[in-house]
């Protein structure tokens, strides 16, 4: 197994705050697709990623991911994608409620309705 020191992992994380900052989340349904690939699924609900910072060595976090008005649609949050400011994939994850093993970003219901108030308090990326 290949284990990065601190110093490129302190790096890999200062690089990913460079890329995320000014990007957008987006949650979809329907089933995920491969990194590099066209997003599948209706997008729910799109919030845009304010400033990130390196919160400690490989450690990435930021409290300003900001939902934009009416973009919240009704169905079951399954997956998310952030992308950079030009539009581009940058990563994606699985969706779930609290307590989900598998969920990368936990939302209080994943069935979603456009009454809703979904909110997002901070991203944490570790680069461990």
């Amino acid at each position: 197994m290949i284990e990065r020191s601190a110093a490129v992992r302190a790096r890999a994380a200062a690089l990913m705050a460079e890329v995320l900052t000014g990007g957008t989340l987006t949650v979809y349904d329907g089933p995920r697709p491969a990194p590099d690939a066209p997003a599948t699924g209706i997008a729910l609900a799109t919030f845009d990623v304010g400033p990130c910072v390196l919160h400690e060595p490989g450690v990435v976090i930021t409290h300003e991911v900001v939902p934009r008005p009416g973009l919240l649609r009704a169905g079951r949050a399954v997956w998310f994608r952030v992308t950079d400011a030009s539009g581009a994939p940058v990563l994606d994850g699985d969706v779930g409620e609290p307590g989900s093993a598998a969920a990368d970003l936990e939302v209080p219901h994943a069935t979603l309705t456009p009454a809703m108030r979904l909110t997002i308090p901070q991203l944490v990326y570790s680069e461990v």
